[in-house]
């Protein structure tokens, strides 16, 4: 580049004649008094405009032709930059400067924008072959001054142009990766941040489901946002961001078509931001969540969810005990704050949490499952059903990791803890009782070495821990001589290691079955019986009057366990049954409950795939068009009716119509339950005031409640 180049460089006095030819153009046409032709004036000054930038585009032309590696160049032409953002932000503001001139000057302001624009791409085009030497200040200082410049003019093309924005973007990310390792710690994009997730949260609050244009560009603007956090500082924005995304999950938990097509393009984008933020965003995120907890809001702490269990994800990829003990802390006070009919309507944040919490739990040292044992029995040892069983589960996913040894010791502590709680007369009336019997059942299902478990487990010789978790010893069926004894034992057989002994009798009840027996006792024969090869195939004979006995009137579960037993003698099945057995599918197919239609294409389907080709069964059922059909739109998910409110009251008037249905509210039968909680509550409350010291107060209150009891023993008088 020679001395003749550098003479037509801008300089800073073109830039101020323009900016003082876009105020003179704003004063003219706000002036009522203006005397001379509005419109002629308003055109000279914008040609003038034009001109600036006409003769800026032939300067950056004559560089762009030269060698421009030099960074020194580059601060000779930071007025072209400074002249373009002008223009833009002009053009943007057009419709509010010139009024009513607005057609008059509209191709004079078409060409603006297009001059601008050229010299926007020259510039870009020359600063792509610059080097810049960041070990140098006066350079480094420079880098950071181009890219405010950049980021200015695409602030100012945002409501104009968005080509001409992601150009901007573009460059500005470009230089950001090019001198990542130097400019990471030295720009702060808090500006950018609150830009972007004010426009984004404007476009999304007012976004209807046809409108692709916006929704795109929210796409765009969002991958901007997430390579500025990950190019870059984030000082003060730590806030702003986290309301952002709170804003967004909040958004998209409404389930509508708007929040649904929002969620699929923008969700990406809202786990990379969470997983690539620093720690400072995690301490705004902790200190936030309290506030959260506190208010009303469902969604909210939906929301807050959904992102202690992107952060726990990133935990399992550089794990710190610290600061996961406190995410799982304030994920079971989110959990125990929320309410339950969320939870039910978004399983899938649910399951996600359950994932990612044992993922950091396996990961991480053994002292933070210590820890959050902890949280888990006082869960369990709490009232609330979702946090227990959340608790629970997490409890079990846990476990299948463990070694059996571990896994041992485990079950043991909940022998132990089951032993001192199982002596206080209330504890079986409390819901802690329940949740802590499932989980015992479930725990014990996994031990693999049972009689290991006795030797670290002696509370197994308990007969209460025994009874809740399913180990009984049956010698013989023949004692149990009424029918509602029979279904209990039967139904807690297929949970028994070993029953073969038992083979003969199950065998007996099948052979002797009859028309009277309750669906119950059906339906607990059937289950015992599949459950054994050796006793299913011996059975197969005297099955037949099970399937034969199908009709309309039998109950969903009685349904369910006919279908059960078709696809376990599925193998064994002699041909004379076939017909039988279709006569069910077609009912069944067609029933009004859907369940039982899900289950009845769900046995077909497993039959076709087991079979394959050689089942004649399958190949006459087939045939029939209708069949066919609703067998495809099952598997196709095509659905062809959807349920409202009126639809399931009318469904809960026709059963109590015809007497099905009673309303559990009926005190019919219910005072002697009551009793019976009342001379429990009574046994409890005397074990605690023979060991305890009551107080005035205390008594007062007892003898007041005992008049109660009197003043209605006097009254039934």
């Amino acid at each position: 580049m020679n001395d003749s180049t550098e003479e037509i460089f801008v300089d800073d006095y073109y830039f101020k004649d323009l900016i003082k030819k876009f105020d003179d153009i704003k004063q003219i046409v706000s002036d009522s008094n203006h005397k001379e032709s509005k419109e002629f004036n308003v055109q000279t000054l914008l040609q003038g405009c034009i001109e600036i930038l006409n003769t800026g585009k032939n300067s950056l032309e004559c560089i762009q032709d030269g060698s421009c590696e030099s960074s020194s160049i580059v601060s000779r032409f930071l007025s072209y930059e400074k002249c373009i953002i002008a223009s833009f932000k002009h053009c943007s503001e057009s419709n509010l400067i010139y009024d009513n001139l607005i057609m008059n000057v509209k191709e004079l302001l078409t060409e603006l924008f297009k001059k601008a624009s050229e010299i926007q791409i020259l510039f870009f085009s020359i600063l792509e072959k610059v080097k810049f030497d960041l070990s140098l200040n006066g350079d480094l200082s420079l880098l950071l001054r181009v890219l405010q410049n950049i980021w200015y003019g695409a602030e100012s093309v945002y409501n104009v142009s968005n080509k001409i924005m992601a150009t901007h973007w573009k460059a500005y990310i470009t230089m950001l990766k090019k001198y990542a390792a130097e400019l990471k710690d030295n720009i702060i994009h808090d500006e950018q941040i609150d830009f972007i997730c004010s426009e984004i949260k404007k476009t999304i609050s007012s976004f209807h489901y046809n409108d692709e244009a916006s929704l795109k560009l929210s796409m765009y603007m969002m991958s901007v946002l997430v390579k500025l956090c990950s190019y870059g500082c984030v000082s003060k924005s730590h806030n702003v961001l986290l309301e952002f995304i709170l804003f967004l999950n909040s958004y998209w938990l409404s389930d509508t078509q708007d929040a649904v097509a929002v969620k699929d393009r923008l969700s990406q984008f809202v786990d990379q931001l969470v997983l690539l933020l620093d720690d400072t965003f995690l301490e705004t995120f902790q200190s936030s969540c309290q506030e959260i907890i506190s208010s009303n809001s469902s969604s909210q702490k939906m929301s807050a969810m959904y992102i202690a269990m992107l952060l726990m994800k990133r935990l399992t990829k550089t794990p710190c005990d610290q600061q996961a003990y406190q995410i799982i802390c304030t994920v079971f006070n989110l959990i125990r704050s929320v309410d339950p009919t969320m939870c039910c309507y978004n399983v899938d944040i649910y399951e996600d949490l359950l994932i990612n919490l044992t993922s950091v739990i396996l990961v991480s040292d053994y002292s933070l499952f210590e820890n959050v044992e902890k949280i888990l029995i006082q869960n369990i040892l709490n009232i609330e059903y979702w946090p227990a069983m959340f608790s629970t589960d997490l409890w079990m996913i846990v476990m299948r990791y463990l070694s059996p040894d571990l896994c041992n010791i485990q079950f043991s502590k909940l022998a132990r803890l089951f032993e001192a709680l199982i002596v206080f007369p209330c504890f079986t009336q409390c819901p802690q009782h329940i949740y802590l019997e499932m989980l015992l059942k479930r725990h014990f299902s996994l031990v693999t070495n049972k009689n290991q478990l006795v030797s670290c487990c002696p509370q197994l010789k308990l007969q209460s821990l025994k009874s809740t978790i399913g180990i009984f010893h049956v010698s013989t069926l023949s004692k149990y001589n009424a029918l509602s004894e029979m279904i209990k034992i039967i139904s807690i057989l297929p949970e028994q290691t070993n029953y073969e002994h038992l083979n003969e009798e199950i065998v007996h009840l099948w052979s002797s079955m009859k028309d009277e027996y309750p669906p119950e006792f059906l339906c607990a024969l059937v289950e015992v019986s599949v459950c054994s090869q050796k006793l299913l195939k011996t059975i197969i004979p005297k099955t037949t009057k099970i399937l034969s006995s199908c009709t309309y009137d039998d109950t969903t579960e009685m349904k369910r366990c006919r279908l059960r037993l078709i696809r376990s003698i599925l193998l064994h099945m002699p041909r004379f049954q076939e017909k039988l057995i279709m006569d069910i599918f077609l009912q069944y197919l067609f029933d009004h409950h859907p369940l039982v239609q899900q289950w009845t294409i769900e046995t077909i389907v497993y039959i076709s795939s087991v079979t394959e080709s050689q089942n004649n069964l399958i190949y006459l059922l087939f045939k029939q068009p209708k069949v066919r059909t609703i067998i495809k739109d099952y598997l196709e998910m095509n659905i062809n009716h959807t349920y409202n409110l009126n639809d399931l009251i009318q469904y809960f008037e026709q059963l109590s119509l015809s007497g099905k249905f009673q309303h559990m509210c009926s005190f019919n039968g219910k005072l002697g339950k009551v009793l019976d909680t009342l001379k429990t509550d009574i046994d409890c409350l005397n074990d605690i005031v023979n060991k305890t010291q009551i107080t005035a107060d205390e008594l007062g209150r007892l003898k007041e409640y005992s008049n109660l009891l009197n003043n209605i023993c006097e009254a039934m008088k």
